[in-house]
């Protein structure tokens, strides 16, 4: 099993109001990718299609309000990998908040050695795109 941690991101949103967001993946409403095909949601799973080649479902495993959600694959995704995602929420004042991520994929020990770098900076550009969305307020 990898981990792997993401940087942490400031968010000008109250940690109730991002949970809120985040925990719910219809408020992801459609994600505009030419890379992403078949994007489907519920409140519990989204499932979608990369590049043509692997089918990931993300599904919302655990929620303790204002703490944390942690979603997993729902299935294993190419190569049989399979993953848990912690977004940790830590109140910084009473209008805004940090967020991180926490990343365990287990998997082929040596396909994970490879593709580390690729996975860090996944985790990294999916926080990026939180920070953006969060602070520009479009979730």
């Amino acid at each position: 099993m990898k981990q792997i941690k993401s940087k942490t991101i400031d968010l000008n949103r109250s940690a109730e109001e991002v949970f809120y967001a985040l925990s719910d993946f219809t408020h992801l409403g459609t994600i505009p990718n030419d890379k992403i095909k078949n994007f489907k949601c519920t409140y519990d799973t989204c499932s979608f299609n990369v590049n043509g080649m692997a089918d990931v479902e993300l599904v919302i495993k655990e929620r303790k309000p204002f703490e944390y959600i942690t979603i997993g694959s729902g299935k294993e995704v190419m190569g049989g990998f399979n993953f848990l995602v912690n977004l940790l929420f830590e109140k910084t004042g009473e209008r805004t908040c940090n967020l991180t991520a926490e990343a365990n994929i287990d998997g082929n020990t040596v396909m994970l050695m490879m593709m580390k770098k690729q996975l860090q900076n996944g985790l990294d550009s999916l926080m990026d795109g939180i920070q953006k969305a969060v602070n520009n307020q479009s979730i």
